[in-house]
């Protein structure tokens, strides 16, 4: 079960769903009222190739000279570098795309200011120390840290058995206590991401002792980013996402504790947060472009109800 013990109310942004009726006045009227959000994956793009529908789209939404005439975000639950996929998704509807307009997954957990300087761990794949400090997470590691400085701990690791089989290893336990959990993509090797994971909300971020009553375990800060199951990339059926990694972190944490993992936030879609926090930049977008008048309308492109 799912549990979200952040702050639905911090964010600091308002909607306005005074009008959510479709009209041609977003591309058609000089005076234009509304701002536009799309999905990528499975929308715009399957992998790394645009779907014809989505150029026929992006052609209609251009003026004479080649340039945007309605403010546009991307919100993906993809976990990349923003200037990278701004890159990719300008070369693929010739359109000239800035990295303030693609809103990842990670991208709102810029607004969680209170765990910024807290030793965080950071799980996910390329990119992802990189990526964390871009959002403003200042002391960081990651899973390769944590295993070296506890290597008594990764038994899934055969090599790493055989190390310790004949003492060929150094524990420091002088590493830095893990103070706050950033999941914001799913591991290469999910069987070692979840047993150290495990291990240190088991231990409160300080896995060198067992704890005494793993039900009554004080857990430490979890921020969660992308909760699908699934993903649509070139193959024929959809692929696990980040979701599934976060179901299995799940299922094990309530086997062996009793107790359901508790999120203190959540974000990418669907969460209010990616929303108001797409809000907000279509809005900072279109001042940008010149509008003065505050949009009436937000429409959003994606491939799931």
């Amino acid at each position: 079960m799912r549990q979200n013990k952040g702050n639905d109310e911090s964010d600091g942004y308002s909607t306005d769903n005074s009008d959510i009726s479709m009209g041609s006045d977003c591309v058609e009227n000089v005076d234009v009222n509304c701002g536009i959000l799309f999905d990528v994956d499975g929308v715009l793009a399957r992998g790394s190739t645009p779907l014809e529908p989505a150029k026929k789209a992006f052609n209609k939404l251009k003026d004479a000279d080649g340039k945007l005439k309605v403010p546009v975000a991307f919100v993906t639950n993809a976990c990349n570098r923003s200037a990278d996929k701004a890159r990719q998704i300008s070369k693929w509807f010739d359109i000239d795309v800035s990295p303030d307009q693609v809103i990842h997954a990670p991208t709102p957990a810029k607004l969680l200011r209170e765990f910024h300087g807290k030793h965080t761990l950071v799980i996910g794949q390329e990119h992802r120390l990189e990526i964390a400090r871009d959002l403003g997470f200042s002391n960081v590691c990651t899973i390769d840290a944590v295993k070296e400085a506890y290597p008594l701990l990764d038994m899934v690791d055969h090599e790493n058995r055989v190390r310790v089989a004949k003492h060929d290893y150094t524990e420091n336990h002088s590493f830095p206590r893990v103070e706050v959990i950033l999941l914001i993509g799913e591991p290469c090797r999910w069987e070692t991401d979840l047993q150290l994971l495990i291990d240190l909300l088991l231990t409160e971020g300080k896995p060198t002792h067992a704890p005494t009553d793993t039900r009554k375990v004080q857990q430490i800060p979890v921020i969660a980013c992308n909760m699908d199951l699934v993903f649509m990339a070139e193959a024929c059926m959809p692929r696990y996402g980040h979701g599934a990694f976060l179901l299995c972190l799940e299922a094990l944490f309530k086997k062996l504790t009793g107790n359901d993992l508790i999120y203190k936030n959540l974000v990418g879609k669907p969460c209010e947060i990616t929303y108001r926090f797409a809000e907000h930049t279509v809005a900072k977008i279109a001042k940008q472009m010149g509008i003065t008048k505050s949009l009436k309308r937000l429409y959003f492109f994606g491939d799931n109800p």
